[in-house]
């Protein structure tokens, strides 16, 4: 896979998960986790704050209360060059297929 092909998807997952926390909706937000590896570690991965929980709702609902409480505002973004890591299809997320940031 190209650097160009790279970046691009990189950019679409990225794009994807910035509005689904801007539109504020668990549903929304819960899509972009992979419902059977959904954990505590996708909010610490993405706040340092660390609480125990499973399940792709439960993560969504904790993050957009955590963006909410710390009165975050904008996105993530694309820092350096994207590297693509190949992974098992169990891996992905369903609303993002085949791609993984890592």
């Amino acid at each position: 896979m190209t650097d160009d092909v790279t970046k691009t998807q990189v950019s679409t997952i990225l794009a994807t998960f910035n509005a689904a926390i801007a539109s504020n909706d668990v549903e929304n937000l819960a899509s972009c986790f992979y419902a059977e590896q959904a954990y505590w570690r996708d909010t610490v991965a993405l706040t340092s704050h660390l609480r125990t929980f499973e399940n792709p709702y439960v993560v969504a609902a904790a993050l957009l209360e955590m963006v909410g409480l710390r009165g975050l505002v904008g996105g993530l973004e694309l820092v350096g060059e994207a590297h693509f890591a190949v992974m098992s299809p169990v891996m992905v997320s369903p609303c993002i297929p085949f791609v993984v940031v890592c």
